[in-house]
This record gives C-alpha cells, sequence and structure tokens, in this order.
C-alpha cells in the first residue's frame, strides 16, 4: 500500500523487490558461463598439450621403425647392388675392346631383319649387302652362314622335283589295312608289245606276274621272247570288239558275224605268233564276251590248245561263266582295274581294295598296263611291306581259278 512521507505529504509506493532479485538471478548465471568457458579452456588446453602431443608420438615412433625396417633392407641389398657395377663395368670394358666384332656381328644380323622387315622390292639390295659384308667376316664359319645358303633360290629350286615326287597317299604302306588273313596277289599287265622301254620297268618286279601280249604288232615277237627270258608268265592278249562301234580292236580281232571256224582261225594264228603261252584274256570285248556262241568258239579252242581264259570283265553282261560251266571248264576272273587313272592315290587305292578281296577270297586278280610305269615303280616299292605282311604273289597258272 502507498505511504504518505511525513516530510512532504506526498504518498510514495513501496520499492518493488522483484526486479532486484532477478538482478542478483543474471549475475548468478554470468559466472556460471565465464567458468564453463573456463573450463573449456582448460580442456582444451589439456588437449592441445597432452593428448595431441602423445598421439603424435605414437606415429612418429611407428614411422621410425617403419624408416628403420625399410633402410635395413636398403643396407641388406646393398651389398648385392654393390657387386653389379665391376660386372657391368667389366662388360663395359669388353664391349670396347671388342667393338669390332659387335659390328660385325651386327651385320650379320642386319639382313635377317631387313628380311623381315623390307618391302620383298628390296629383297636385292639386302642379297647385295651381304655379298659385301661377308668377305669381312671371319674365316670361321658359323651356323648362321650355314643357315643362309638354303634361302638362295638357286638353290631351293633343285630339290622342288623331288619333294614333288614323294606323294604320302599315294606311297605305301604305313596305311595297309588290318586283315584277318592274308591271301594270294595276282598281278596281270595288259598291252604289252608297243613299248619295249616301258615293258622293262615290269619285267624287273622282284615277283611273279603274268603279262598279256596284243598280236599283230612290230614288236609282239620280241616282247614275248623277253617276258619268257625274264622268268614272268606270259599269255595273249587277245582282241575283241566292243559294244562300241567305233573302237578298233586291233588286228587279229574276233568280231561279230565271225562263225565258229573263222573265230577259231584266227586266235589260233594268234597263240602261234605268241606262244608259247599260258593262256588269254580279252582286250577290249565287251560285245564279243556277251555273244555266247562266239565265247563258246573261243574256249573250245582254249581246251584244245591247253591253255586257260581270264575274263577281263570289260562287260557286267559277260557270258564267259556260263559258258564255261556248259563245257566244263574252269575259267578266271579279273577283280580289280588298277589304273583307270593313273595317279599313285588312286592305284594305292585300287591295290588296297584286291588286298581285301584276296582276304575274303583267297586270292584277287588285279589288271594293270604296261603303259603305266608309275604302276611298276609303286609295286616295287610295296613289294617288301606286302611280303611282311603275309601277302604271297602268284599267276593265274598256279591259282584255283573258277
Amino acid at each position: 500500500m502507498a505511504k504518505k512521507s511525513t516530510k512532504t505529504g506526498k504518498t510514495t509506493k513501496p520499492a518493488k523487490k522483484t526486479g532486484r532479485k532477478r538482478r542478483k538471478k543474471s549475475k548468478i548465471n554470468y559466472t556460471g558461463a565465464i567458468a564453463g568457458f573456463f573450463a573449456v579452456c582448460v580442456i582444451m588446453l589439456a588437449v592441445f598439450l597432452f593428448i595431441i602431443p602423445s598421439v603424435k608420438n605414437k606415429d612418429e615412433t611407428a614411422n621410425k621403425t617403419q624408416i628403420a625396417k625399410e633402410q635395413e633392407k636398403i643396407k641388406e641389398e646393398k651389398p648385392k647392388i654393390a657387386e653389379k657395377p665391376p660386372i657391368e663395368s667389366k662388360a663395359k670394358d669388353k664391349h670396347t675392346e671388342k667393338s669390332k666384332e659387335a659390328e660385325m656381328q651386327t651385320a650379320k644380323n642386319q639382313p635377317k631383319e631387313a628380311a623381315k622387315k623390307a618391302v620383298p622390292d628390296k629383297l636385292k639390295e639386302t642379297e647385295t649387302q651381304t655379298a659385301k659384308n661377308q668377305p669381312k667376316e671371319s674365316e670361321k664359319p658359323s651356323k648362321e652362314t650355314k643357315a643362309k645358303k638354303p634361302e638362295s633360290p638357286i638353290i631351293t629350286d633343285k630339290p622342288k622335283p623331288q619333294e614333288q615326287e614323294p606323294d604320302a597317299s599315294a606311297y605305301p604302306i604305313q596305311d595297309l589295312p588290318e586283315l584277318p588273313s592274308k591271301g594270294k596277289l595276282i598281278f596281270v599287265f595288259d598291252d604289252a608289245g608297243h613299248n619295249l622301254e616301258q615293258l622293262q620297268y615290269f619285267l624287273d618286279l622282284p615277283f611273279p606276274c603274268t603279262i598279256a601280249v596284243l598280236p599283230k604288232l612290230p614288236n609282239s615277237r620280241e616282247t614275248a621272247r623277253r617276258i619268257r627270258a625274264a622268268g614272268k608268265e606270259l599269255i595273249l592278249h587277245q582282241p575283241m570288239q566292243a559294244l562300241n562301234p567305233n573302237i578298233n580292236p586291233g588286228d587279229g580281232a574276233v568280231k561279230p558275224g565271225m562263225d565258229r571256224e573263222e573265230i577259231k582261225k584266227i586266235v589260233a594264228s594268234n597263240v602261234e605268233e605268241i606262244g608259247p603261252i599260258a593262256g588269254m584274256n580279252n582286250h577290249e570285248g565287251s560285245l564279243i564276251t556277251s555273244d555266247e556262241e562266239a565265247m563258246e568258239a573261243v574256249l573250245e579252242l582254249c581246251r584244245e590248245k591247253n591253255i586257260y581264259f581270264l575274263d577281263s570283265r570289260t562287260s557286267s553282261k559277260s557270258v564267259v561263266p556260263q559258258v564255261a560251266k556248259k563245257l566244263n571248264m574252269n575259267i578266271w576272273e579279273r577283280a580289280v582295274f588298277l589304273d583307270n587313272k593313273r595317279d599313285k592315290a588312286y592305284m594305292k587305292k585300287q591295290i588296297i581294295e584286291g588286298l581285301e578281296i584276296a582276304s575274303q577270297r583267297g586270292e584277287a586278280i588285279m589288271i594293270g598296263h604296261v603303259f603305266t610305269v608309275d604302276l611298276a615303280i609303286l609295286l616295287k616299292e610295296m613289294y617288301s611291306d606286302l611280303t611282311q605282311e603275309g601277302y604271297t604273289f602268284s599267276t593265274i597258272s598256279k591259282s584255283k581259278g573258277k
């Protein structure tokens, strides 16, 4: 409540105590803040003065230990590195002392590098440079100089014929079939009488074989004489008309329209010219061998002369087996033609086919021709391997027939 002043007579209000109290509270708050600030400062000082230095000391000690380990490794490697300089120095000394030899070696290697990198047009220039450098090289022949000789075109041209001649597919023996039993091989070579030089390749074969000679040729008699002298089996290669009328079978041929007596007369004339002979086979004859009457006359003559007949099977319509059965005669038949194609790969394939037939039937008659000289060469090369495999060679007169 308001009080009156005795001196002035004015009423005065009592002083408010709340303001003082608030001021006192604010003073207390400032002192707490200041105290907290000082506490933070003390903590920061402690961090900077004690904690951070201790962490740094730990890092420094760890770094020092790593550095010390690396220094120890370097010290261990220093002796090895120290040993290398004298070697390098020696190498440099040798290089300086033998610089001329190094230049000569580089001169040797330059043609090889140039041959790899240079354009083909510059090959001649490199060859001339190597030719100039060769006299300067040492007198001792090196392996490199010897290896350069085959690179010249003159030398490489010489062995080319030898590289072309061997044909892996045509040469024998590595791929002969594995057959359960081995048979008898009978080789017959037709068309002899034309060329005596070609004949000689077949006379030189190291196994028995049969050679058929054409009649009425300039060399027919001499061919027959040489065959007998060589110990080979001789037969008549009797000409007969083929289905194609444009094919001329040659002189002394059996032709359509001939009667029985004409056929016997002309065949007997041929036998006398070539004989003595072991037998005969047909030359061409796809028409005549399908004519029963004509073949009956031929087989009757063979029986009279005591010679055998080999059907060359130039026609699948041959009546020779039927006529022979009628006359109660044995005849022989061709199994394989060897040289319808005259390359060695084909001929070898045909020979292998004959080996399989011989294994199945006990024997196989294979017919080739005297004009195929490569056939004689191939058979001569195959001979030793065929005998080692167990095959035997024979002639028609020693085989069982049909």
